[in-house]
């Protein structure tokens, strides 16, 4: 069938795909991907009947660029303690088989961006942030997967990434606060 096909093809491309994750990640959202893990089914600790499966888990942190354009910077920067920037994220990677499928990612992608974050957590824009998910993740299932992922693993951030058979799309880093998480 044209599903199992499908889901086929996207779990053969998961390695591949997520070989370019430290370049993309470089490049597109200023993040340097420290170590990370493929994984499989993964339980809650405290609560075990709680599980998910995401595609792979990673420490990342901000790249500090030492390269200022501006004419004059008031404030030191101390990034002494880097280390202490880096942060898990959990990954999640959707492989589009369908030619019209990749064609509406790919608009998607030159309408909003390759890569985008969606804060959750401000209760006066929470109907605002809900939408621009919505716009960027469309799939109600998605968005559900992204939320169980945070749930489950109990971390604020989630990657969720769009590739075609070849390349990564683009991606929309997810960040909830505990209080949504919880919920």
């Amino acid at each position: 069938s044209k599903a199992h096909d499908s889901c086929r093809i996207g779990l053969n491309n998961e390695s591949r795909i997520i070989g370019e994750l430290p370049n993309f990640l470089k490049e597109h959202a200023n993040l340097e991907l420290i170590q990370g893990k493929e994984m499989g089914l993964v339980s809650n600790k405290r609560h075990p009947r709680i599980s998910t499966s995401c595609d792979y888990f990673a420490i990342t942190k901000e790249i500090i660029s030492s390269s200022f354009e501006c004419a004059q910077v008031d404030e030191e920067v101390d990034d002494t303690d880097a280390e202490s920037s880096a942060s898990p994220i959990i990954w999640e990677l959707k492989t589009r088989t369908n030619k019209a499928r990749i064609i509406k990612e790919r608009r998607n992608a030159c309408d909003h961006g390759v890569f985008n974050i969606v804060e959750f957590g401000e209760k006066d824009t929470i109907f605002t942030t809900a939408d621009y998910f919505k716009t960027l993740v469309p799939d109600r299932e998605e968005r559900a997967q992204i939320l169980h992922h945070a749930a489950t693993f109990e971390q604020n951030r989630v990657l969720f990434g769009v590739a075609s058979p070849t390349t990564i799309i683009r991606a929309v880093e997810v960040v909830f606060t505990q209080e949504i998480r919880e919920k």
